[in-house]
């Protein structure tokens, strides 16, 4: 039964109550028996695989990850094969390319690079911006005071910026 509240279990997970039906929210945290494991299992297994058909369905209809950003995925693979999974992936790096050309930004300051490839997507954002801007200039006017693109990256970790530096 659908009502028009949210609901709130016990460890402060909110449920929006008009999408899932009660049967469809296995979230129980009380003693768990084999049967109840089972049924959480089966869930979220069903909830894996709408996952990944809907970032098959996203992928399959957002730009292709550049060749660039395809390198440095495969080179962070290689080199960071436990910790590879801090990469942001294709579709996300299509969304940070996307985010400073809506808003039209300027300049970026990014915390926590890894090796890279978020930065490189938001300078492409950067750099749309840019272009953008220099293809309204008035070309009669005489002041060019307009700033250059900027983004500025910080790593702590100086294997991971060794790594991002070669594609900067």
């Amino acid at each position: 039964h659908k009502n028009k509240t949210q609901m709130k279990n016990s460890d402060s997970f909110v449920i929006d109550a008009n999408t899932f039906t009660h049967e469809e929210v296995v979230i129980s945290k009380s003693i768990e028996t084999e049967e109840n494991k089972s049924e959480i299992r089966d869930h979220a297994s069903a909830l894996d695989a709408q996952l990944a058909a809907l970032s098959i369905y996203c992928e399959r209809y957002s730009a292709n990850e550049p060749e660039l950003l395809q390198e440095l995925r495969e080179e962070t693979k290689v080199a960071f094969p436990r910790a590879a999974r801090m990469l942001s992936g294709h579709l996300q790096g299509r969304i940070l390319a996307m985010l400073p050309a809506l808003c039209r930004a300027e300049r970026v300051i990014e915390l926590g690079s890894f090796t890279g490839y978020s930065t490189l997507c938001l300078a492409e954002g950067l750099a749309t911006v840019s272009t953008l801007s220099n293809n309204n200039k008035d070309t009669s006017s005489s002041s060019s005071s307009s700033s250059q693109p900027l983004v500025i990256s910080c790593e702590p970790d100086s294997q991971a910026a060794s790594v991002a530096m070669k594609y900067f």
